[in-house]
């Protein structure tokens, strides 16, 4: 259904509406006459405006998530975490910055909470033991401490070079309450 060019196109055109218009006020219509493309070209790439907010998550995220999905076990992909993400984002850094607009932010976060929930769950080893919180929780703090660091990071007006936020990222995750080895 549709082609990766119409849907990127149309991905950019939503981009470029929600720095001017706010979400609720977005139509297939507005989209479709900002573009110049006919409803039907809409509708033979996605359904409707929230599948081209989660394409757009997704092609974000989607030259990073196979390095870090294949990276190994939580400590191989911890440290491909920090090494690639900051300057993946960084170099995509005017679409993130939209995502974390208030308007989309609520979806891109739970997107982001989601994807990230998931691999912890799966590839994080948790010593119940030795720790007080439940995995879970201890999850969700990270994840929700990760995510907000990227935000604020990414948020500046001129963020810092992906070099420096490593570190800063590195320091992060080394404090979670879950069992990741030092970086």
């Amino acid at each position: 259904m549709g082609s990766v060019r119409s849907k990127d196109k149309i991905s950019d055109g939503f981009l470029e509406l929600i720095t001017t218009t706010h979400l609720s006020k977005i139509t297939v219509k507005s989209i479709t006459d900002h573009l110049h493309i006919s409803r039907k070209t809409f509708y033979n790439n996605f359904d409707s405006i929230h599948d081209v907010i989660i394409y757009t998550e997704k092609s974000i995220l989607d030259d990073f998530l196979p390095d870090f999905k294949n990276a190994g076990n939580a400590a191989d992909s911890i440290a491909t975490l920090v090494e690639i993400l900051p300057t993946h984002l960084y170099d995509l850094r005017d679409k993130i910055k939209i995502m974390y607009t208030p308007d989309v932010r609520g979806i891109w976060y739970e997107y982001m909470l989601e994807t990230y929930t998931k691999w912890i769950n799966k590839n994080v080893l948790y010593d119940y033991k030795s720790r007080t919180l439940p995995k879970k929780m201890a999850a969700s703090i990270l994840i929700h401490d990760f995510i907000s660091a990227i935000e604020y990071w990414i948020s500046q007006p001129i963020p810092a070079k992906p070099e420096v936020f490593q570190k800063q990222l590195a320091v992060i995750l080394n404090t979670t309450p879950l069992n990741i080895p030092e970086l």
